[in-house]
């Protein structure tokens, strides 16, 4: 149990555990000094206010270092177990139990030596022992930022509300102050999982395409997103992938060696409902491809260089246009460019469908193909 006393003060406290008493590592006071928050070494959080003291409440499984009131009554603990924790509590009757709020497990790698409500109660700042000074949105403890110091640990922390300025006492003597700058709040959308690897717009919906053939259309206007995903047989070996608006859809580049083969693969996807994918084969691993911005063609490169033409959607090869490799290119340029009888030089333009690299290195892109 925990002793009080009633004015006049002092009033001395004990914290009581089954008979054992536990030391207290961490107090505050409410914004209306009308409440006593305490966190002791096993991790226990109880509160005092009138001369009357709840139960114990076991907040985190190791001790509580830090606690912090935000201006609405919520408390924020820092404990040893690494994590931290939010709680409210409405009095501090006999009986009284706070409710749990949120946690966030494993927020630094280290001891969470101090945390402090910051930006009008929206965010909470902490730091440990790892060394890191990290921002957490308050209503659901996701990270917004962090700042590694050069030092190992850091002990305490301080904010300004007027001056949004943060001062930490660290480990190797230096007192650090950083100037609270949060970035505009932004809105964001979209439930990839994997890395998103193109963008388009189409239909005024914004499409973000990702590396296993996730497709999030967001419209901008209704602020709604639906999830399309890619049949399963053109998720796995995604290279390249572009976006052709006049047909609405994805061309995507494949390198096979997921199946542990040398070849390649071109698909087209169209966004329409119950529409299927399109594909051919390529004898070589796709490395890049990309769309005419006008006429309904694709060029894609291999892994080896070799330089090819589709039209689209149906994956068909262009009429008299070969594919043609950096070897056969070279030959080319070099026929086209001999010198005539009187001994002055004539170069030939190539044909534009058959560009040649500027050094003697396999294409590395094609993106000025059709510039």
């Amino acid at each position: 149990m925990i002793k009080s006393g009633s004015p006049p003060l002092p009033v001395c406290l004990e914290n009581r555990v089954n008979g054992k008493l536990i030391p207290v590592h961490a107090v505050a006071w409410d914004h209306a000094s009308s409440m006593l928050a305490m966190g002791d070494a096993v991790g226990n959080l109880r509160f005092w206010s009138s001369a009357t003291l709840s139960e114990a409440t076991k907040a985190h499984s190791e001790a509580i270092w830090s606690v912090a009131w935000s201006q609405d009554g919520r408390l924020a603990c820092g404990s040893w177990d690494h994590s931290i924790s939010i709680w409210k509590i409405e009095t501090a009757t006999k009986g009284s139990m706070p409710s749990f709020l949120n946690r966030k497990g494993q927020a630094h790698d280290q001891w969470v030596r101090g945390v402090v409500w910051i930006d009008n109660d929206q965010a909470i700042a902490s730091v440990g022992d790892d060394g890191m000074l990290k921002f957490w949105r308050g209503s659901d403890l996701t990270e917004l930022a962090s700042e590694q110091s050069p030092t190992t640990t850091v002990w305490k922390l301080s904010y300004s509300a007027s001056t949004k300025m943060i001062a930490t006492g660290n480990d190797d003597g230096a007192v650090r102050i950083f100037q609270l700058a949060p970035p505009p709040r932004q809105d964001t959308y979209g439930n990839n999982v994997d890395a998103v690897i193109r963008l388009a717009f189409s239909d005024s919906k914004v499409l973000s395409f990702d590396s296993e053939g996730g497709l999030d259309r967001f419209d901008p206007v209704s602020r709604t997103e639906e999830k399309v995903q890619i049949p399963s047989d053109f998720q796995s070996g995604i290279v390249s992938v572009r976006f052709q608006p006049q047909i609405k859809a994805f061309v995507i580049g494949y390198d096979n060696k997921y199946k542990k083969e040398l070849s390649g693969k071109l698909a087209v996807w169209n966004l329409s409902p119950n529409s299927k994918v399109t594909s051919c084969t390529t004898e070589e691993a796709i490395r890049s491809v990309d769309c005419h911005p006008t006429k309904s063609i694709v060029a894609f490169l291999t892994k080896s260089g070799t330089l090819g033409l589709r039209t689209l959607p149906d994956l068909q090869p262009v009429s008299g246009q070969p594919d043609e490799d950096e070897d056969e290119l070279e030959d080319d340029w070099n026929q086209e460019a001999r010198s005539p009888p009187d001994g002055s030089t004539i170069p030939k333009e190539l044909p534009a469908q058959r560009l040649r690299c500027g050094s003697c290195q396999p294409y590395r892109g094609i993106s000025t193909f059709f510039d």
